[in-house]
């Protein structure tokens, strides 16, 4: 593939080197380590929920409308969320489809390629690379956001791509994963705090 990858969306830590052109500024985060010049937090996680078919017991189908800055979603409480704005949807016993969320996909614009670089049933460690996204904003790695078993692309979104603007949430999952979730996952209501802090850092660069 004859690109460079121009931006940067790790599912353990959060880099943009991309202007948006709503919000219109350039930034640069980095979640989950407190290094200079970046941004660390602690969120709301579900402690010992290690087991998805417990998680989707303890959640909900409801949700919480986010708006901000210009920037608004709606977040669902079946899922956990990661600083690296993806999402995991319980799917079976430790079994997890994973997808980004609206504001990771606002950052990189319609999607127009994407592919796999790992095949179902390899180990995967996490914040492994094990693909790629292209969007008409910038390029993006695709990262595990835990460690466990790489279980295989989504056929349909590989077939259709515009499922990721249609039905982010829902059909446009990226991939399927079988493993334990641990303390980076968090709830609805701790993504909130990790928009908010994401914002925060947007808008303090726009000042500057």
């Amino acid at each position: 593939m004859g690109h460079s990858r121009n931006c940067l969306y790790k599912l353990a830590r959060f880099d943009v080197r991309k202007s948006d052109k709503i919000l219109d500024f350039s930034v640069r985060l980095s979640f989950g380590e407190s290094h200079h010049g970046q941004v660390s937090f602690k969120t709301k996680t579900h402690g010992d929920a290690t087991s998805s078919i417990g998680l989707r017991q303890r959640m909900g189908n409801e949700g919480i409308r986010y708006n901000r800055a210009k920037f608004s979603t709606r977040l669902q409480d079946d899922r956990l969320y990661t600083a690296g704005h993806a999402w995991l949807r319980p799917e079976g016993e430790n079994i997890w489809h994973v997808g980004l969320t609206k504001f990771a996909l606002r950052m990189l614009g319609e999607a127009v390629e994407m592919e796999f670089e790992v095949k179902a049933g390899d180990q995967v460690e996490t914040g492994q690379a094990v693909g790629w996204l292209e969007g008409f904003k910038a390029v993006t790695d695709i990262y595990t956001p835990i460690q466990g078993v790489f279980r295989g692309a989504n056929r349909k979104l590989l077939e259709d791509l515009e499922l990721l603007k249609r039905d982010p949430y829902g059909n446009g999952w990226l991939f399927e994963l079988e493993g334990k979730i641990d303390d980076s996952c968090v709830d609805m209501h701790g993504y909130v705090a990790v928009l908010d802090a994401t914002i925060d850092k947007m808008l303090g660069k726009r000042h500057e």
